[in-house]
């Protein structure tokens, strides 16, 4: 017996009426049309009796279920479905005992092919009538889990998105495609000194000094042929009429799909602290530059073989070498007395632990050959270079070589003599 004799039958004894062979025939004849549409549908299709007696089910739901079509038909929704009976059981009876169908209720459980994953349906019930009378009670359920899961997953992108603009550090404006501003976090607001209500429906281009109006069609040029804008300084004119230097990158977001709307959503960085951090390197190195130029200290800086590539006047008067010399290749060691060695080893552990060395007392070595007092402090700049200062400590310490020892005369045209120093002293 075929699942629409099933239903015929069922309808046929619900309703207690006899059935010639033609009218028969006639019953299954749309029944069979009927089950072909029926298995064609996308959508899971169900019949129960009032015993709430699974009378039909279509190939889709049979799916749904991981069971066989026949399996379902004279079992009860308990056999069939366990773990959500107690679930479904309420709204069929209820279209049995008010004929009213019940629309869209979605359903979670367990998936039937594989428990450890969920399955989300949703499901109606409608009655089926003869006479007035509710007879069984169809089901039509949906497999909607794709969609629950692309929703699930909009609803996380949206809310790292909503992170990202809530987050403090970063100012984040949205603008319609001709330039209003549809909306601003706090922290850009904040930093411009508006109230949102202000701001809202402000053209962009009001925000930027006329200076930096070029850079801003540079940047929405960009923006409208690819996409997106790298980051660019400028400046943003605050409500008070002072200005703020930022960096400002943008992206095209899309709003409306079918219609083609898009929004702009710029990221705004305060660049003050940067600016002023800059500013104060420059005049840092200003400073240094003019007490270096000034001839009161020495001043050299080695790499990290101790080669000494730059140096100011005023140690190159106090040794008695020029540009040239430095050319040539002298070394921190070149002009360190052999004695002196030990000590500047124990000045090169503290460097390298430390990356500086406090003031100490040593000698050079002068290019004639005789001797200075100094004080030297040094420090590193980077990974491969050293900066250390030098002060003569007396003058009238300058002396000869002690004990007429020509030894330790600095050679800058000879072959060099190997190093002695260690190479922290750069």
């Amino acid at each position: 017996m075929t699942t629409s004799e099933n239903l015929s039958d069922e309808l046929r004894r619900q309703v207690a009426m006899p059935l010639d062979d033609a009218a028969r025939a006639q019953i299954e004849q749309a029944m069979t049309q009927l089950e072909a549409m029926l298995n064609s549908l996308p959508l899971g299709l169900a019949f129960f009796d009032r015993e709430l007696r699974y009378v039909r089910v279509n190939a889709e739901l049979a799916r749904l279920h991981n069971r066989p079509a026949e399996a379902h038909i004279g079992q009860t929704l308990e056999a069939v479905l366990p773990q959500v009976a107690a679930t479904l059981r309420p709204y069929i009876e209820q279209v049995f005992a008010t004929g009213i169908g019940i629309h869209d209720i979605e359903i979670s459980t367990p998936r039937a092919s594989d428990p450890s994953k969920i399955a989300h349906t949703l499901a109606s019930w409608y009655p089926v009538k003869v006479d007035n009378d509710t007879v069984l009670v169809g089901a039509v359920v949906q497999d909607i889990t794709a969609r629950k899961r692309a929703e699930a997953a909009l609803a996380r992108s949206e809310q790292r998105f909503r992170r990202v603009v809530d987050s403090r550090p970063v100012g984040v404006l949205f603008a319609d495609m001709v330039g209003r501003i549809s909306d601003a976090n706090q922290s850009l607001l904040d930093l411009l000194g508006y109230e949102r209500e202000m701001l809202i429906g402000t053209p962009w281009a009001t925000l930027t000094p006329p200076e930096y109006a070029e850079a801003d069609a540079q940047a929405t040029a960009e923006l409208l042929s690819t996409g997106s804008v790298a980051p660019y300084a400028k400046e943003y004119l605050r409500s008070d009429g002072s200005r703020v230097p930022v960096l400002v990158g943008a992206t095209m977001l899309q709003t409306d799909p079918a219609a083609g709307g898009f929004e702009a959503v710029a990221f705004v960085i305060d660049n003050s602290a940067r600016n002023q951090a800059e500013m104060a390197l420059r005049q840092s190195e200003q400073r240094f530059r003019a007490l270096s130029d000034a001839g009161v200290l020495g001043v050299i800086i080695a790499d990290a073989t101790g080669r000494i590539v730059e140096a100011n006047a005023a140690f190159l008067q106090l040794i008695g070498l020029s540009d040239a010399d430095l050319r040539d290749g002298v070394t921190w060691q070149d002009l360190t007395p052999s004695e002196g060695t030990a000590l500047d080893n124990e000045r090169n552990a503290l460097l390298k632990r430390q990356g500086a060395v406090p003031a100490y007392e040593k000698e050079f070595l002068r290019r004639d050959g005789s001797r200075v007092t100094v004080l030297v402090g040094a420090a590193l700049t980077d990974a491969t270079l050293a900066l250390a200062w030098v002060l003569c400590l007396i003058l009238a310490r300058v002396s000869a070589p002690k004990n007429g020892c020509n030894g330790c005369r600095l050679s800058l045209h000879a072959s060099p003599r190997p190093s002695r120093l260690p190479r922290c002293a750069r």
